[in-house]
């Protein structure tokens, strides 16, 4: 059903439904409905993905706290440029994953993030984030 309304009403995609002004893809990303990311992802542009909602964050930001590395590879497989924009508190996606602990995710967002974009308060704040998460290396 939603599929169809979507494909009839292309400019949903991009509706801020929320009081935050988030998207229909930052909702199903943070309820971690990996099948349906996909499925909205598929009807978006690459531009949709990097919408963020009031407070900065887009739908990656939400994966990213989310743990679930599948849903955060079919939205950079979309948008390559996604992992390098700052959400809430200017935070890296990748900042996120580290610091709720999810180390999947984090060494995905890190192979996937533009070296250049990680600066170094970035980096204190990544090595601090991990070694309270307990994410040692291997």
């Amino acid at each position: 059903m939603a599929k169809d309304f979507l494909e009839s009403n292309p400019l949903a995609l991009r509706a801020r439904i929320t009081r935050n002004s988030e998207t229909a893809l930052h909702i199903v990303a943070r309820a971690r409905h990996t099948r349906f990311v996909e499925k909205l992802v598929n009807l978006m542009k690459p531009e949709d993905l990097a919408l963020q909602n009031k407070v900065g964050n887009t739908a990656l930001c939400f994966a990213a706290a989310s743990g679930i590395r599948q849903i955060a590879e079919v939205m950079v497989n979309k948008c390559k440029t996604l992992p390098s924009i700052r959400g809430s508190k200017r935070a890296l996606p990748l900042y996120m994953a580290a610091l709720l602990g999810h180390k999947d995710m984090v060494l995905y967002l890190y192979s996937v993030t533009e070296e250049e974009i990680i600066n170094e308060e970035d980096r204190i704040g990544l090595l601090i984030a991990t070694i309270t998460a307990n994410l040692f290396g291997q």
